[in-house]
């Protein structure tokens, strides 16, 4: 990264203010001679993609995949209220902190949008192919709506711990296929199962052991996805829009283990 575009990642990180993006303590600048350093808070779990393939699904319900997503909707929220495209949303670019609290970190390639709300880059502009939304690979075009996208694909990285999005396809094919209207399929799961109460005598309930259920990502999760995927960006759900899904999506499982205990 060069240094104008190191600077400019620090201003911007410096500008965003909120639980749920990564927050930019100082930058060292001196001696001229010395690299440029951007201080940050501690995020003692490292990325989010190396915390995940750490964990073990038995320990892991639907309600913490989804506590995952609204960590993350909740930080693009805020970069959507402040006109930034963040351009390079994904799993290894989300840090968690020692309360496992999701945080968006990253911003080499974020840019401040203009009253056009899309920035056009070069034909020399990197991007994350398996994360960038067709109008990007094909015109070099980013908006908001180019980082639902990519929000899309991170979901799909969360519900199956972090696999490689397409893994069976090249990125050249991947550009293609994609630009061709191929998506994700519909992620299986892997996640522990419903933990019931057996009931022993009149004085004491034991829960059952735990163990890995393997079932198909929720329906309705599943078509947000491909909401998030629309070849046209104006039909892509917003930020604030998909906040609301996760929200709902989240009071449900929490009723769930409620009602198992």
């Amino acid at each position: 990264m060069n240094h104008a575009r190191f600077l400019n990642e620090a201003e911007l990180m410096h500008r965003l203010n909120h639980p749920n993006v990564v927050r930019i303590l100082a930058v060292c600048t001196l001696p001229t001679n010395e690299p440029t350093y951007i201080i940050s808070e501690l995020m003692e779990n490292g990325s989010l993609k190396q915390y995940m393939q750490k964990l073990n699904p038995v320990e892991i319900r639907m309600k913490n995949l989804v506590e995952m997503m609204k960590d993350v909707v909740g930080g693009m929220v805020h970069l959507e209220e402040q006109h930034y495209v963040h351009r390079d949303l994904r799993a290894s670019n989300i840090l968690v902190d020692s309360k496992n609290r999701l945080k968006v970190a990253d911003f080499g390639l974020a840019h401040l949008l203009s009253d056009s709300d899309e920035y056009i880059g070069t034909l020399e502009t990197k991007y994350p192919v398996r994360w960038t939304a067709p109008e990007g690979i094909l015109k070099q075009a980013y908006s908001t709506k180019s980082d639902v996208w990519s929000f899309g694909i991170l979901v799909h990285e969360i519900l199956t711990f972090c696999e490689l999005p397409y893994k069976e396809f090249t990125v050249n094919e991947v550009k293609v296929r994609v630009c061709s209207g191929y998506r994700l399929p519909r992620p299986i799961l892997k996640i522990s199962s419903t933990e019931t109460l057996l009931r022993v005598d009149d004085e004491y309930e034991v829960p059952k052991r735990k163990s890995v259920e393997t079932f198909m990502c929720p329906i309705n999760i599943y078509n947000k996805l491909l909401e998030c995927w629309n070849i046209s960006p104006d039909k892509r759900p917003s930020f604030n829009s998909l906040y609301s899904f996760i929200e709902e999506l989240l009071e449900k499982e929490i009723k769930k283990d409620i009602s198992t205990k």
